[in-house]
């Protein structure tokens, strides 16, 4: 793996560390459930909207690959009630085989391949694969720390007492964000 690729690599893996252990323990009720006085996104919708950005990501990449979570997740589709979305169930193993092509697709770049000119953009500046690779990794933790918020509002386990259990294989005794 090229070293320009590491950082934006962990981003990801973090990323997909802490998204599983957000999802862990949600059914499709819970997943589906509204933000916002049943305004706002659900759990379900933040991570198919990520699913599709992982597909961009991977276009980003010059990999030629069909965005299925599109049509329901994009900025252009907002969020419904989620009786149309996949259950939280296979949200999570399409995360899996995503987060698998992703970091597979990224550890086998060059240097030249990150820093050329991405197929796709964003609103930064950087129009390398890498800029663009770093921006869909902070707009993953910007959603990711969502879902965060949404799990201690609805009160469910808080994420960074899900984290110091993973690390410490314990129920944590630290009871603040």
């Amino acid at each position: 793996m090229d070293a320009l690729a590491r950082p934006v690599l962990a981003a990801f893996e973090n990323a997909n560390f802490v998204m599983s252990l957000q999802l862990g323990d949600l059914k499709n009720d819970d997943a589906i459930r509204r933000a916002r006085d049943g305004a706002g996104a659900s759990i379900s919708w933040i991570v198919g909207h990520l699913l599709s950005f992982r597909c961009q990501a991977l276009q980003g990449c010059g990999v030629e690959r069909d965005d299925p979570y599109a049509e329901k997740f994009s900025f252009q589709a907002p969020a419904s009630d989620g009786s149309d979305y996949p259950d939280i169930v296979r949200l999570r193993q399409d995360w899996i085989d995503l987060h698998t092509e992703l970091t597979t697709t990224l550890s086998g770049l060059s240097a030249d391949q990150l820093l050329a000119e991405a197929p796709t953009s964003t609103p930064m500046e950087d129009p390398s694969v890498l800029g663009v690779l770093s921006f869909y990794a902070w707009h993953e933790a910007y959603h990711v720390g969502g879902i965060g918020m949404l799990r201690a509002e609805w009160g469910f386990r808080r994420t960074h007492e899900l984290v110091l259990e993973s690390m410490s294989g314990s129920e944590s005794q630290d009871k603040d964000p």
